[in-house]
């Protein structure tokens, strides 16, 4: 069963497994009691590490309810396991008590052996996993505890060592890491199976600051953050960007990607126009900008260009709904081009701007559209417009990247620029210190009504360093915005020139910070004038139709992958069966796993929707202790194959046979 990974659990007799964990759990903290009444204190920490583990694996255990009416000898199952719970809530509260103890101070615990395993034991909390979640070590000194954190299988454990050599008492299993960045680096290695849980420590004369540890631990959360956003965005949106990715194949064949005007752009001024509150100031010196420099927007700042009477050259959008209010009062003949993900709502690729050009906005989901057009279309941004238009910028080398409205805040309670299609919005904050929206337009309420994007209406309040110093209220989701900024820019360095000129909100490091006018006279004023339209011409003019015949034959491609993984699954399934009155089946069993793991590959795109019902398998799979439950497991993994191939292959047919017959 090891070709592939770890199969899905049976979701037959699930009552049994949750009452095994909880004896389990019971019997090593009735151990421990014993272990303590001897006075056994190393072997009653060893059984309070195991007794974590086995914690944990409860703790998942509520993915596990059955899906069948329950017989008798369920009902006597439910029986057991409410004894097990009993036994287990005493060796729950052996454990919370054995973990809150007092303890001397560090030096008299490093000086001793047993007191070394006292103080990891008192750095773990009592609900703890092993091989996913994360120890960070600051500084010199704790080389002891890192190497029993190693004995007692924690997998993941960083050492943070600012400067200095490297050390060499240290496990070859721990990270030594010198940056934040490199703690996002080796954080974003360990995808899809991120930390749950973060923990550290550090010793008194540590040669590493309060603040810096601060910063790292803070750096940890903020990517734990995205993790989860990303996560329940991808939850949300997953069925939702396939289906319309499949749906809109056809458009993005016949349309040029982002990948086509790679350096057409190069040196070009870029001004981003989002639509904070600040854009008040400046819009009116969008009509001398226009003709000189790229202006690049979004829906929600539509209004406002219509307002003022000025087109944009680019009208980004990354949205899988519809937002047809967004468009109302603009326009949009009169746009250069539409720049669209190639998951958004249909409707969006509609819009009668001069041109639509087709991106990837949704990272490593997308990335087999890079894969099927041969061109590295990804825009890998944030999570919003405003960072993909930022992100686009940087791809396509424009320098500089000049920023209008981008307030990540809302000075004055005011949440978009009062012009823009949800301009009364705005923010108060209640007696539980919590921000409150209030005012949004009849069209957004009528959107939430059909299931639109929803932002919460109560929501917690963060802080963001002020534009003009201090601090400024925010969003959670304009914070992680803020940081996603502040990386994407240190990352860029000093290859591209980021001047915020937005004039108020947040301030954004790694970016300039000065007026529109000072940005206007030194690199716009002068510049030769632009013609975004001609540009974007001369380069279509000259893709060939080989392109869009890649294309088709890369969906043919995959089409034949599809139906290999159902044919694959068949026989698996059949085989299984088969291994069931046989073990002796097993290596060919495996050896067609092997194969269909090959053929998954290439069509690896269509379980993008499957991935919670995946990471849920791997919990699951770890408690498969019999032949019997490896089969089952396994079984259930060939129908979420199955189901995802039965997903993608209709649409998939249908546009190879809509481009064929425009060939």
């Amino acid at each position: 069963m090891s070709a592939l990974a770890e199969p899905i659990r049976s979701p037959y007799s699930r009552i049994d497994e949750v009452r095994r964990r909880l004896e389990s759990f019971a019997t090593l903290c009735e151990k421990a009691l014993i272990v303590a009444d001897q006075g056994q204190v190393e072997e009653l920490f060893e059984l309070g590490f195991a007794a974590r583990q086995m914690r944990h694996s409860i703790s998942t255990s509520h993915d596990m309810s059955p899906t069948h009416e329950p017989e008798a000898a369920d009902i006597d199952g439910v029986a057991d396991s409410l004894e097990a719970t009993h036994r287990a809530q005493k060796g729950d509260e052996l454990l919370h008590q054995l973990h809150e103890r007092e303890l001397p101070a560090d030096v008299a615990l490093l000086a001793d052996p047993i007191g070394i395993v006292a103080l990891v034991e008192s750095l773990l909390p009592t609900t703890w996993n092993f091989h996913e979640d994360l120890v960070i070590l600051f500084g010199n000194g704790l080389d002891a505890p890192a190497n029993v954190l190693g004995r007692i299988g924690q997998e993941r454990v960083c050492v943070f060592l600012p400067e200095g050599p490297e050390p060499e008492f240290y496990p070859e299993s721990v990270h030594i890491i010198r940056s934040e960045s490199e703690l996002y680096s080796l954080m974003a290695s360990w995808a899809p199976r991120h930390p749950k849980r973060i923990v550290s420590r550090s010793l008194a004369e540590c040669g590493v600051s309060e603040k810096e540890q601060r910063a790292l631990i803070d750096a940890a959360e903020l990517y734990l953050g995205y993790v989860k956003v990303d996560r329940n965005t991808t939850s949300t949106f997953a069925d939702i960007w396939l289906r319309q990715g499949i749906a809109n194949l056809a458009h993005t064949i016949n349309t040029p990607t982002v990948a086509t005007f790679t350096d057409d752009f190069i040196g070009k001024p870029m001004v981003v126009v989002a639509p904070g509150p600040s854009l008040s100031k400046n819009i009116k010196a969008l009509h001398k900008i226009k003709g000189k420099a790229i202006i690049c927007t979004f829906s929600h700042t539509l209004s406002a260009f219509a307002a003022e009477g000025v087109d944009p050259d680019f009208v980004i959008t990354v949205d899988s709904n519809s937002l047809q209010y967004h468009f109302k009062s603009f326009p949009m003949e009169n746009v250069e081009a539409m720049v669209s993900g190639a998951t958004v709502h249909s409707d969006l690729l509609k819009m009668p701007a001069k041109r639509h050009i087709s991106m990837g906005a949704n990272g490593g989901f997308d990335l087999w559209l890079s894969e099927l057009f041969g061109e590295d279309l990804l825009v890998p941004a944030g999570g919003s417009v405003a960072t993909s238009a930022m992100a686009l910028g940087v791809k396509w080398k424009c320098d500089p990247i000049i920023f209008m409205g981008l307030d990540l805040s809302f000075p004055g309670g005011q949440y978009y620029v009062s012009t823009s299609c949800d301009g009364d919005l705005k923010v108060s904050t209640n007696d539980e210190g919590k921000l409150v929206m209030d005012g949004w337009s009849q069209d957004c309420v009528d959107m939430r009504k059909r299931g639109g994007p929803i932002a919460a209406d109560v929501q917690k309040s963060f802080t963001l360093p002020g534009y003009y110093g201090g601090e400024v209220p925010t969003t959670q989701m304009f914070w992680l915005f803020h940081d996603w900024f502040e990386k994407k820019a240190a990352e860029v360095g000093d290859t591209v020139q980021l001047i915020n000129c937005t004039e108020g909100g947040s301030y954004i490091e790694g970016m300039q910070h000065i007026p529109l006018q000072g940005a206007y006279e030194a690199h716009i004023e002068n510049a030769p004038d632009l013609s975004v339209g001609e540009i974007l011409d001369a380069r279509i003019g000259k893709i060939g139709p080989e392109r869009r015949e890649n294309a088709v034959a890369g969906i043919e491609s995959i089409v034949k992958s599809v139906e290999r993984c159902l044919s694959l699954v068949g026989r698996c399934d059949q085989m299984a069966k088969r291994v069931a009155e046989n073990p002796e089946n097993l290596e060919k069993l495996e050896a067609l796993e092997a194969d269909l793991v090959s053929a998954l590959r290439a069509t690896r795109f269509m379980g993008g929707s499957k991935q919670r019902a995946i990471s849920m398998a791997y919990e699951r799979a770890n408690a498969a202790e019999e032949l019997s439950e490896l089969l089952a497991a396994s079984q259930d993994l060939y129908q979420e194959i199955r189901s995802a191939a039965k997903q993608v292959l209709p649409g998939l047919r249908d546009v190879v046979r809509e481009i064929r017959c425009q060939i």
